[in-house]
């Protein structure tokens, strides 16, 4: 069964999925896009395009969004409208709207046809490491996967298959069984994690131990390479690299982005030390 959050109607892709879905009910959720139910399991989707996914990982609130869903849902999918690529200066792509199919056949060959996918991208400001690590964070703490589509009409298709999927009768779902949350999400508890785990060569475990021996965020990005390496399990390159990537983004201070300010490591640090309720 979908139950459709009734915000979704407010915009034209949104219309347009109800009206694919063969207008499923409406409800209004305080967390996700979409709600599955299916043999005693609800599994939340929130569906966000590529430029609406890097406008919320830079205000924040696609964290806020993930953590309430994974406290309602048991399980949670992340749907995301329009491809993202890295460009060859490191910095994102996003795919613009619409693109073509041209199918041909493949006469003498092994397999029967083929196509090609005509599309076309635009470049932003975004550094695609920083929404790589991201979205595998996420997948860490608070999704169980992360899809993309090519339209809303494509989105509609795949939920569609993934309410097929619950209301199969299954004993327990794939998705279920692969659930995979290493600790608890209350920001106040992992939010400084969270800030670190986004820089170069630094996942879950390696904040865990850069906090263990700077006690804040604030401290790691005032950190010289030589005590970065000094870390155990940093090492050189790893130190460099940290280095390099918070020089790099005090150098934006002052800099405005498609969707305001970029704040330096110091001032995201100090606002985060005492996160709200």
């Amino acid at each position: 069964m979908i139950i459709t959050d009734s915000r979704e109607l407010n915009n034209s892709d949104g219309r347009l999925i109800q009206k694919k879905l063969g207008q499923p009910p409406l409800a209004f959720f305080e967390h996700g896009d979409y709600l599955l139910r299916g043999n005693g399991i609800t599994c939340l989707i929130e569906r966000v395009t590529n430029s609406g996914l890097l406008a919320d990982i830079e205000s924040g609130r696609m964290v806020e969004k993930l953590e309430g869903c994974a406290e309602d849902a048991d399980i949670v999918l992340l749907l995301i409208e329009g491809l993202i690529f890295p460009a060859r200066d490191g910095s994102t792509l996003l795919q613009k709207e619409g693109y073509i199919f041209n199918y041909y056949d493949l006469k003498g060959s092994h397999f029967p046809e083929g196509a090609d996918l005509q599309m076309s991208f635009r470049r932003t400001g975004f550094r695609f490491a920083s929404v790589h690590n991201f979205l595998t964070s996420c997948q860490l703490r608070w999704v169980h996967g992360v899809e993309f589509t090519l339209s809303a009409s494509e989105s509609a298709e795949r939920l569609k298959e993934l309410n097929a999927y619950f209301t199969k009768d299954f004993a327990q779902h794939l998705l279920h069984l692969t659930r995979s949350r290493p600790f608890t999400m209350k920001r106040e508890d992992n939010w400084s994690e969270y800030l670190l785990s986004g820089l170069p060569g630094v996942g879950i475990e390696r904040a865990q131990v850069l906090l263990d021996v700077f006690k804040n965020p604030l401290a790691v990005f005032n950190a010289d390479i030589k005590q970065l390496a000094g870390v155990s399990g940093i090492g050189k390159v790893t130190a460099r690299k940290i280095y390099e990537a918070v020089r790099n983004i005090e150098a934006l201070e002052g800099r405005k982005s498609r969707h305001g300010y970029v704040p330096t490591p110091s001032a995201r640090a100090t606002a985060t030390d005492s996160p709200a309720a």
